[in-house]
């Protein structure tokens, strides 16, 4: 909010609400509370997990509203103008094959707050697609080709990453590092 000049008002985070299992993740609660934002609760929405097995855990968002002419309303699990800029992945648990959850011996934290999020908030975009960085890759796309719109953002992104991946002086291919 200092920094970037984003109003708090226009901020509300989300937080795992927590289950039969897991407590709710009321520390997460405190902090975006003591700092003036307002919280949701919820289960699915704020539980991380690498798929089936594997590390897991609550997870915390924070959304932006994106709707200029309006003021915010409901929260962000009831509007599709409340978009996440970041999220916070508190990974306290493996989960095994047998579906039960072991605490890890060394709890870690993942955090998603990437540049083009944080362009599209400050550029007033609802997406990282509607930034100056991506808007001519998908204009070019969809006059090119003529696809839909979800088609159109999954090939301008795999476009972007081959440009990256060519500046980083590696070579597109079905293996190794060209793959990944």
């Amino acid at each position: 909010t200092d920094g970037f000049c984003v109003p708090s008002g226009l901020l509300h985070a989300t937080v795992f609400g927590g289950d039969d299992v897991v407590p709710a993740d009321d520390d997460a609660a405190r902090l975006w509370t003591g700092l003036g934002v307002p919280v949701e609760r919820t289960r699915e929405d704020n539980w991380w997990s690498n798929g089936p097995v594997g590390l897991c855990g609550p997870d915390s968002e924070l959304f932006v509203w994106t709707d200029p002419a309006t003021p915010p309303t409901s929260t962000p699990t009831r509007d599709p103008r409340w978009v996440e800029v970041a999220n916070h992945v508190s990974m306290r648990f493996r989960r095994g094959t047998d579906g039960r959850l072991t605490p890890l011996d060394v709890p870690c934290v993942d955090v998603g707050a990437g540049l083009e999020r944080l362009v599209a908030v400050l550029q007033g975009g609802a997406s990282v697609y509607d930034t100056d960085v991506l808007r001519p890759w998908v204009t070019h796309v969809s006059l090119t080709w003529g696809l839909g719109a979800d088609d159109v953002r999954v090939v301008a992104d795999h476009l972007r990453a081959c440009v990256l991946l060519v500046g980083d002086g590696l070579t597109p291919g079905h293996t190794r590092q060209g793959y990944v």
